[in-house]
C-alpha cells in the first residue's frame, strides 16, 4: 500500500489542498470544483491545521490527537480491488484503510457492510455514470482508546 497515494473520502477534500493548496493539479470534474464554494475545502484545510505534504497517515494521526480518549471516528471509502490502481479509481482496499488506522493508533472497533452496492464491479472510477452514487463503499467506527 502506498500511502502518499491513499486517500480517505472522509478526508479527500482536504487532501487536494494537503498536497499543494490551491494551485496543486485538480482533476475533479467541474460539477466537484462547483460545489467548493459551498464545501469550502481550502477553508476546512487551513481551519483544521493539515499542511502541504502531509499524507494520510499524517492527517489520521492528527484526527487522533484531536479525539478525546474513547472518541469516535467513522470512515467511509469506495471499495477497490486486490491488484488494481485503487488510487487512480479512486477506491481504497478495506484492509489498506485499517492498517492506516491502527498506524495513527485507532483500534477497529465494527465494520458494516450496510453501503455496499451489487451494481458496482469496483473496477470503474467512483464517479463512472452508472455507478456514480451507488458504489461499493465501506463504513468503519474506529476509536481513540481510553
Amino acid at each position: 500500500m502506498n500511502i502518499q497515494r491513499t486517500a480517505l473520502p472522509v478526508i479527500a477534500a482536504l487532501l487536494i489542498a494537503a498536497c499543494g493548496g490551491e494551485s496543486s493539479p485538480d482533476n475533479r470534474s467541474e460539477e466537484d470544483r462547483a460545489r467548493d464554494a459551498g464545501r469550502k475545502p481550502f477553508e476546512v484545510v487551513a481551519f483544521v491545521g493539515i499542511e502541504p505534504g502531509m499524507n494520510v497517515l499524517d492527517v489520521m494521526a492528527a484526527v487522533y490527537s484531536t479525539l478525546k480518549p474513547g472518541g469516535v471516528f467513522g470512515v467511509i471509502d469506495h471499495q477497490g480491488l486486490e491488484g488494481q490502481d485503487n488510487a487512480e479509481l479512486h477506491r481504497m482496499l478495506k484492509a489498506d484503510a485499517i492498517r492506516v488506522a491502527e498506524a495513527a493508533g485507532f483500534t477497529l472497533e465494527a465494520d458494516s457492510d450496510i453501503l455496499h452496492s451489487d451494481i458496482d464491479d469496483m473496477t470503474q472510477h467512483m464517479r463512472a455514470e452508472g455507478i456514480r452514487g451507488h458504489t461499493n463503499r465501506f463504513l468503519l467506527r474506529l476509536r481513540k482508546p481510553k
